[in-house]
């Protein structure tokens, strides 16, 4: 809602459509190599006792999340030119779906201990450090966006830096 009125003057709508359908094709790619594991990270946390056992559940949680996440960039960085023809029809979005990938990475480096400020009933410090995020995403937008007019790649260095 906040970067929309950004994002329409500064980018045109090929632009921002293009953003879009990276944004689609990243989700796509989560869903395949992410296995959801972030989710059943509540139940099987509650399911120890032990607060030994409950933070290895939350260590192994960041670990596989960080290992399938970073699978998937690796493998929509190497697969960045047939994807690009498959969601763009040309391979000239190839270097920026390549670059966008590294953001599931990013993303999953957050995840694992919001879900931890969650299980700690710990709200104040999550909605912080939730507009914290989106503070340093706006600012981010500004500089690569409009100050440096760097278009979509600057979305693209905005999503892999704020995460």
């Amino acid at each position: 809602f906040v970067m929309l009125p950004l994002s329409t003057r500064y980018l045109p709508p090929a632009d921002y459509g293009a953003v879009s359908m990276m944004q689609i094709l990243l989700a796509v790619t989560a869903l395949m190599f992410g296995m959801q594991i972030a989710t059943a990270v509540f139940r099987h946390y509650f399911q120890e006792q032990e607060a030994r056992a409950r933070n290895e559940v939350l260590a192994t949680a960041l670990g596989v999340t960080l290992i399938t996440k970073g699978a998937g960039a690796i493998a929509l960085s190497l697969l960045s030119t047939p994807a690009s023809l498959l969601v763009f029809g040309q391979p000239g979005m190839s270097q920026y779906v390549a670059l966008f990938a590294f953001s599931l990475l990013t993303d999953s480096l957050e995840f694992i201990p919001m879900q931890y400020l969650r299980i700690l009933e710990r709200p104040w410090l999550f909605v912080t450090i939730a507009t914290l995020k989106l503070l340093l995403q706006i600012c981010l937008n500004l500089l690569f966006v409009v100050k440096m007019e760097l278009g979509v790649l600057g979305v693209i260095y905005t999503s892999v830096l704020s995460g």
